[in-house]
């Protein structure tokens, strides 16, 4: 293998590499709750990511009301 190719290689995987170091918020501290269906005012999902420590908005008492669409 010729040092041009191994260097268009090192050019490729090393910005992989970094872009994949960097997770924002909440995935750098993440807490998943995935216990059934859970509304906020917004949207609904059956699986929640938010920041550890932080209370989830999410509930299933919101799932009751209806979601704003705008």
């Amino acid at each position: 293998m010729g040092r041009q190719s191994k260097m268009v290689r090192l050019f490729f995987i090393i910005p992989l590499l970094v872009s994949c170091s960097y997770l924002p918020e909440p995935l750098n501290n993440p807490q998943v709750s995935m216990l059934g269906k859970k509304c906020n005012e917004q949207t609904w999902s059956y699986i929640w990511i938010n920041k550890k420590g932080q209370n989830l908005t999410a509930s299933e008492e919101n799932c009751k009301i209806p979601i704003k669409k705008e």
